[in-house]
């Protein structure tokens, strides 16, 4: 994980007299649109147990992390496919009740998932998911490969928000649109970038806390 201080050689100069928990504040705010937008930072959530007759399941984000959504998940080896409550409710005469192999997922909040049917056995590590992340809102950093790929964009978007204050020591409305324009380009090609899998294998992190 990286530090918000490792952010601060490229903020402080531009924003005299800012306080440095105003500036963390920002930063993880400018980030956390970042990653809700562009839906760029991808992780392997930590395998969880399939429970007998158990559709509902909490999701365990990564240390510091919360789940904006989930990409793909599977059960037992096999794809689910994601689906809303119109089409469970046409297609099951109780989908609330189903029982037996899921074939389906659903969620009601983002932080848990239904798997339809729920389970008709126990089985280990059974439910496996590939999520988009954010940072939580007390998270102290970021993980490392975002900060390398995308530091300038964040430290532009935080500068854009924090110059737009009126009347404080670092207001600079002139250079806001200059920095917002970096930001919002940013996000574009992350956007397409994250669509497209970067065109190559990105470092994919698993680990207990999402």
């Amino acid at each position: 994980m990286k530090a918000w201080a490792l952010f601060y050689p490229d903020l402080l100069p531009e924003l005299p007299g800012a306080p440095l928990p105003m500036v963390d504040h920002w930063l993880r705010n400018v980030v956390i649109e970042f990653c809700e937008r562009s839906k760029a930072h991808v992780v392997d959530l930590v395998a969880m147990n399939a429970v007998a007759n158990q559709m509902a399941y909490t999701l365990v984000p990564l240390s510091d992390t919360e789940v904006v959504e989930i990409r793909a998940l599977w059960f037992s080896g096999e794809k689910l496919t994601p689906k809303g409550h119109a089409y469970l409710e046409n297609n099951f005469d109780d989908w609330m009740t189903a029982v037996g192999t899921p074939e389906h997922y659903t969620q009601q909040a983002t932080d848990a998932v239904l798997l339809v049917p729920a389970p008709s056995a126990a089985e280990t590590g059974a439910i496996k998911i590939k999520a988009v992340a954010r940072p939580a809102i007390a998270a102290t950093g970021i993980h490392d490969w975002l900060f390398q790929r995308y530091r300038q964009a964040f430290a532009a978007g935080c500068k854009a928000k924090m110059m737009a204050m009126e009347d404080v020591s670092w207001s600079r409305p002139d250079r806001v649109d200059y920095y917002l324009g970096m930001f919002e380009a940013a996000i574009d090609k992350a956007t397409s970038e994250a669509n497209s899998g970067f065109g190559k294998e990105r470092p994919r992190y698993s680990g207990a806390f999402v």
